[in-house]
């Protein structure tokens, strides 16, 4: 998730520590520049004229990018006579993204000599980048790679971008809930103040049809039924994440698609998604597709695309059919105003999709790959439950397990 502020500062502790014990009374906080063994520092690290007296290798991180802030915030390179004339600066990268595109990110790797990331892989990732209007937007994800980064940083307004440390190193603190990782002791930190928005994501979660609508069926199973059961576990995976979430129904009642329309545009949700199985004439067709409304932007398309890539393995394993990515002129894509997308999971008159459909376990796997896809799509990151929280999922565990022993005695 990108957050944008106004203002930022770096904080040098007196002893390197981890990002909960880091001293700071500002809105956020996370970590930033690289560290060695043991919390030394690796990098340039500088606050209001006070440089850290630990560089690393100078041989090293004098072609590493800086990000400064004087007057206004700016990259530039590894300097540390302006870093200690500016407000804040400290080392990282590489540099990502560049006067509103994407850079050759192994280009930048070999020229600021970084030798061990793979830009592609996967992982828990941070970034610090500026926007148009000179605001400062950092950013965490749990997993994505680092060209994905650098797309979303665009997305979000930013017009150049740089990696700051990732993997375990990864964490942030925004107005006391830990998102990502607090483990690894830290030896400077970055901590902004001033945000600009700052709501959390939405997610309008939509289970179709209910009620007098039973949506598609076949060999026992009603569409309504089954949807909203994956609805309801996708909403209880999602909230290991921060965001917000709204089910369009959480029980067995008719709702009107001008309503639920209504509901998610009048919210301000940041994702519509919709979730369905399918039926057909020929009892053949099998598998999972999903769609988008024909003329959606580049944002809707990559989320659609993340989504994909998550749930259509799923069915793949089972040896089920990978229908594709399609486009349909559905009112709930059609009339939403934020990126909507449409998933159908399996077909109800196919006898294999009927069975796997109607396994809890199998609709449990749906929900978490659902989580997963929409947690990497909108840069969701998990956060810490409180006891309350942990507590309160505890009894839904304990509740869950109670229902299937009723079911099996």
């Amino acid at each position: 998730m990108i957050r944008v502020f106004k203002k930022i500062k770096v904080i040098i502790p007196s002893e390197p520590c981890t990002l909960k014990n880091m001293p700071n009374d500002w809105e956020c906080v996370g970590n930033c520049c690289y560290f060695g063994n043991a919390g030394a520092l690796v990098g340039l690290a500088a606050n209001q004229g006070v440089i850290s007296p630990d560089r690393g290798k100078t041989s090293v991180t004098q072609h590493w990018p800086t990000f400064y802030m004087e007057d206004k915030p700016s990259f530039g390179a590894f300097n540390a006579e302006r870093a200690q004339k500016a407000v804040c600066a400290f080392s990282a990268g590489p540099m990502l993204a560049r006067n509103g595109a994407v850079l050759d990110i192994i280009q930048e790797m070999q020229e600021s000599h970084f030798s061990s990331y793979n830009p592609h892989e996967k992982k828990a990732q941070r970034a610090i980048g500026i926007t148009a209007e000179g605001y400062i937007a950092d950013g965490i994800w749990t997993n994505a790679s680092l060209y994905e980064v650098a797309r979303e940083m665009l997305m979000a307004g930013c017009v150049s971008a740089m990696k700051m440390d990732s993997g375990g190193s990864s964490g942030r603190i925004y107005k006391g809930v830990l998102e990502g990782h607090s483990v690894r002791l830290l030896p400077a930190a970055v901590a902004y103040r001033e945000e600009i928005g700052g709501a959390k994501m939405k997610v309008y979660i939509d289970p179709g049809h209910g009620g007098k609508d039973p949506g598609g069926s076949g060999h026992g199973i009603l569409e309504k039924d089954v949807v909203l059961d994956v609805a309801l576990r996708l909403q209880k995976e999602l909230r290991r994440y921060n965001c917000e979430i709204r089910l369009s129904r959480t029980t067995d009642i008719y709702k009107s698609l001008d309503d639920r329309v209504a509901e998610a545009n009048n919210w301000k949700a940041d994702l519509f998604l919709s979730i369905h199985s399918n039926a057909h004439a020929n009892p053949n067709v099998n598998g999972y597709e999903d769609y988008t409304y024909p003329t959606v932007g580049a944002r809707t398309s990559e989320i659609r695309k993340v989504i994909h890539s998550n749930l259509a393995p799923i069915w793949i394993a089972e040896g089920r059919q990978n229908l594709g990515m399609k486009t349909a002129n559905f009112q709930v894509l059609r009339d939403t105003v934020m990126p909507a997308v449409l998933v159908e999971n399996g077909y109800l008159t196919n006898e294999a999709d009927a069975r796997l459909i109607s396994d809890p376990e199998m609709r449990q796997r749906l929900a978490i790959a659902l989580s997963k896809g929409v947690a990497q799509a909108l840069g969701l990151v998990m956060v810490e439950p409180t006891e309350l929280e942990a507590r309160v999922a505890r009894l839904e565990e304990l509740v869950d397990k109670m229902k299937v022993f009723w079911r099996e005695v």
